[in-house]
């Protein structure tokens, strides 16, 4: 529907102003390198221990979890981060194409918002403290189906989707925390896994020389994964099962290359 929706849409842009795609003549395909921000959402982005989602942990009910880990079976607690990647397509035609995108995100657990919200939550006798120097990886190479309209000589918007391989790693971290006089530690290990997955991209080209170009888009991107993880408090090792919903946008300047 999104889909169906955004090219009706580019459709009538292009036949209701009359606009040729003049871009297009000089540039039947092209390769381009980006590198962006990435901003986590949804559960995956959550700030709150609360989420109220399949889980026992409301405000009215007031059933916190009773360490630092059990909440990620919920929610991510992801920050912004990076991306990069490249990007390339062939167009058989004026509008239509197939092509190939890889990216890399990086997302940094929020550390100090953990720890904020523990002691909220647990009042003046808590402290948490959670460290950490890993982050959220999401590594991804995915072919596609390009579409591409020129508003003008120079400037060519665009929306490509595609489906394929994607491999996701969560960061190690610690916990220390006190509550009511009683102290603990535990240390939850990094995990990382791999499936099939999907993105959305839109974005615009700009045309700067005869082969060069600058573009700009907005990438997104869910997969949904079931994680094991290793947690040792104190003495004792155990093992978790973790809901992880990655669901990350990225914006993107990159820089392109356009073959005749």
């Amino acid at each position: 529907m999104i889909l169906a929706a955004a090219i009706t849409f580019m459709f009538s842009v292009v036949y209701g102003q009359g606009l040729t795609a003049d871009f297009r003549n000089g540039a039947q395909s092209f390769i381009s390198a980006n590198i962006g921000v990435s901003i986590p959402g949804g559960r995956f982005g959550s700030k709150t221990i609360y989420e109220n989602y399949n889980n026992p942990y409301s405000e009215s009910a007031l059933k916190l979890p009773l360490t630092g880990s059990e909440i990620f079976k919920v929610i991510g607690f992801a920050g912004p981060g990076l991306s990069a990647g490249v990007n390339g397509a062939w167009y058989f035609n004026q509008f239509w194409g197939i092509g190939m995108r890889a990216s890399f995100t990086q997302c940094s657990l929020a550390k100090a918002k953990l720890s904020s919200a523990y002691a909220a939550a647990y009042g003046e006798n808590s402290s948490f403290e959670f460290n950490s120097n890993d982050n959220y990886i999401s590594v991804w190479i995915m072919p596609g189906v390009y579409f591409g309209v020129a508003l003008s000589d120079d400037v060519q918007v665009g929306l490509d989707v595609g489906f394929g391989p994607q491999y996701l790693h969560s960061p190690e971290f610690s916990c220390n925390y006190s509550i009511d006089g009683s102290s603990n530690s535990e240390i939850v290990a990094s995990n990382a896994d791999w499936d099939f997955s999907y993105y959305v991209s839109m974005g615009v080209k700009y045309k700067i020389d005869t082969h060069l170009a600058v573009s700009f888009d907005v990438n997104y991107n869910e997969i949904y994964m079931k994680f094991d993880y290793s947690v040792r408090r104190g003495v004792n090792t155990f093992t978790e099962t973790h809901d992880v919903f990655y669901k990350c946008p990225t914006l993107n300047l990159g820089l392109v290359y356009l073959f005749k």
